[in-house]
């Protein structure tokens, strides 16, 4: 009996070296695929020409053109997104419109611009998609606190709130009560959520060269840190990789889905699953936000060297929730 449970164990040690040496490799694949892309940045133009304003992350006022404003008093509304006219080295928050509601006031989201010193790629992060999935708010935030734009080559566009209906009262859906991440494409002329993702597209999607989408848990559950990825496609596995994730589940994108429309239109994509929802999870978030900065060097935005992982993730094919039959108190 001995000598049998010695062969299992031998058997599962030689599979598990196994598995770990094809992450080994796949995160070595990684690592050669990495170009020092900052030595051919040039510098960025800027759309503005003259405007001085500057944002300052550590108050509520910033200086412009010699004048001291408050930074939330005065942050504009506008129907698209304009990078180019952003000027460069700069931190830039507006309220984008993506649709009217029923008393035809706009419905606008929260974006947030950090465009570069240098030219380069457009990175998007988009968070609560469902509204009381919120641990991606302060990812966005905390990276743009820590973020030195003099350092920056190309982009980064930011969402922390894409649902604000659901996220003000604290729901997964829509205000008509449809879930957003399976209703895209959309149409222009369908019903409020159709043409809500329709505009997510057309204004957001379209404007970035990678999305890397943030969600949790929903109601009910519990949740690690874990990345969703088409691993199939060297693009999003290589983000996937770099996320350092707990697991990464292998998939194509459930239909409708943010993260599979992005694909479509040629915009590689991930999503993110941090914890929770309704509650913050400080521990997966620094992780988080470890991956997205991987992502960003990875890219040649930012002139740092990736952070390998302590530990390699478990990479899936499928993901199951576990449900429990009995409560635990008694």
């Amino acid at each position: 009996q001995g000598k049998a449970v010695a062969i299992v164990l031998r058997k599962l040690r030689d599979i598990m070296k196994a598995k770990r040496a094809h992450i080994e490799a796949l995160m070595k694949e990684v690592d050669d695929g990495m170009a020092d892309r900052r030595d051919f940045r040039s510098p960025m133009r800027d759309g503005l020409g003259g405007n001085d304003s500057k944002c300052d992350d550590s108050g509520d006022d910033y200086v412009a053109n010699g004048e001291t404003k408050n930074k939330y008093a005065e942050v504009p509304i506008v129907t698209s997104l304009d990078l180019n006219a952003l000027p460069a080295a700069s931190k830039t928050r507006m309220r984008l419109v993506l649709s009217v509601n029923a008393l035809s006031e706009p419905v606008s989201v929260p974006v947030m611009v950090a465009k570069g010193k240098y030219a380069g790629k457009v990175l998007g992060l988009t968070s609560a998609i469902h509204g009381n999935e919120l641990n991606g708010i302060p990812v966005i935030h905390r990276l743009f606190q820590e973020l030195d734009v003099d350092e920056l080559g190309g982009t980064i566009v930011a969402i922390p709130v894409l649902n604000p209906p659901g996220f003000l009262r604290n729901t997964r859906e829509f205000s008509d009560g449809r879930d957003l991440n399976r209703t895209f494409p959309g149409k222009p002329n369908g019903n409020p959520s159709m043409s809500y993702v329709h505009s997510i597209l057309q204004k957001i999607v379209t404007r970035v060269d990678y999305l890397i989408d943030m969600h949790t848990a929903s109601f009910g559950r519990v949740n690690s840190f874990y990345v969703r990825a088409n691993m199939l496609d060297p693009e999003t596995r290589q983000m996937a990789l770099l996320q350092n994730p707990q697991f990464i589940v292998h998939n194509s994108s459930p239909a409708g889905s943010l993260r599979g429309m992005a694909s479509s239109y040629g915009v590689p994509a991930i999503t993110v699953e941090i914890g929770n929802p309704q509650a913050f999870h400080n521990n997966f978030i620094r992780m988080t936000l470890e991956g997205i900065e991987n992502i960003l060097c990875h890219l040649g935005m930012l002139p740092e060297t990736v952070e390998p992982p302590s530990v390699l993730p478990v990479i899936c094919s499928k993901s199951t929730w576990i449900w429990v039959h009995h409560g635990g108190v008694l």
